[in-house]
């Protein structure tokens, strides 16, 4: 089988495109022949060795393909299915605990930059029916990423105004399950070709930042003055006062991303003057994606994609990812 290892100490020059054997499924695993991979912000991040991984490691955490053989002892799938790995393949509901955020693939194991993969049956779920490989893929990290920030933390109700910052791909999927839900969407981009994008993809309102600096202001005066219900931040400390000032009191704001770097000040006032509620989202469990792919099907979602590239090309995909240009997934096509 083809497969993708990142030498040390990282960077898109040491990922090398090599061969080896395929795996065989034990007892409780899954073999799932890999279809298609997205590229997140965390997969970039590791890759250019920050921080470092092991020499060797496949990277990325998001795939998607189909179940080639079934080990004993598993029940639930069977060959020929259609499945989508999960992001912390121990964190099966609940809560999360250190000890079931302690296994990451591309990361603190293989991740999913190859043909064939086997794994425990609960690092993978069903994919959603009528899905491409490549959409399944989108939905390990961005999707459930959003769907928890918005759904499961923020209980988002018809009638809601959801806040989303810029155009990625968890901003999008957040844009989604909000119209999904009933919500009002406003959005913000510093580009005026993606504002249009998001209107004609159903945003209600859009800002576009560069233009209108105080556009956390912008927003609440979008709301006639009392602010928005939610807000899906994944900038960080460059724009979370502003996200603070486009809130009503008793709103939430999902904290997912650290876009604009990982420290920064916070007007604490600001928060229990207002009793604005901040959840720390990082990805989500087994039941949160099953419970996204259930509403998926019902609402008959689509993800976004930018573009595919096959496996080989991976390093033109971090290219392609890195330059921001794009407007939805990057994907790998295996």
């Amino acid at each position: 089988m083809r497969l993708v290892r990142l030498r040390a100490p990282g960077g898109l020059e040491n990922l090398k495109l090599v061969e080896e054997d395929p795996p065989e499924p034990k007892p409780g695993e899954l073999l799932v022949r890999i279809r298609a991979c997205s590229l997140n912000f965390r997969d970039d991040f590791l890759v250019q060795g920050k921080p470092p991984v092991a020499d060797g490691r496949i990277p990325l955490s998001d795939g998607a393909g189909e179940v080639i053989a079934v080990g004993d002892d598993v029940d639930g799938f069977k060959v020929a299915d259609s499945v989508v790995s999960t992001f912390y393949p121990q964190w099966l509901g609940g809560e999360m605990t250190p000890a079931t955020k302690r296994d990451i693939p591309g990361e603190s194991f293989d991740g999913y930059a190859r043909e064939y993969v086997c794994m425990p049956a609960h690092a993978f779920t069903m994919a959603p029916p009528g899905y491409t490989h490549s959409e399944a893929a989108t939905l390990t990290c961005a999707g459930v990423t959003a769907w928890r920030g918005l759904v499961v933390c923020g209980q988002v109700k018809p009638g809601n105004t959801v806040l989303i910052l810029g155009t990625g791909s968890v901003s999008l999927f957040a844009m989604e399950f909000a119209k999904a839900a009933g919500a009002r969407v406003i959005a913000t981009s510093s580009s005026e070709e993606k504002l249009e994008k998001l209107t004609r993809l159903g945003a209600d309102d859009v800002i576009n930042y560069k233009a209108v600096p105080d556009w956390g202001q912008k927003a609440k005066d979008l709301t006639g003055g009392r602010g928005v219900d939610h807000v899906i931040e994944v900038g960080g400390p460059a724009t979370l006062m502003q996200s603070i000032t486009a809130c009503r009191t008793g709103a939430h704001i999902a904290i997912i991303g650290v876009l604009t770097g990982f420290a920064g000040e916070v007007a604490i006032p600001a928060l229990f003057s207002n009793q604005i509620r901040i959840s720390g989202v990082s990805i989500g469990s087994r039941a949160d994606q099953e419970d996204m792919i259930r509403a998926i099907t019902v609402n008959r979602l689509k993800p976004i994609i930018d573009r595919s590239f096959p496996l080989q090309e991976i390093v033109a995909a971090f290219k392609s990812y890195e330059s921001q240009r794009h407007f939805g997934k990057v994907c790998l096509e295996l």
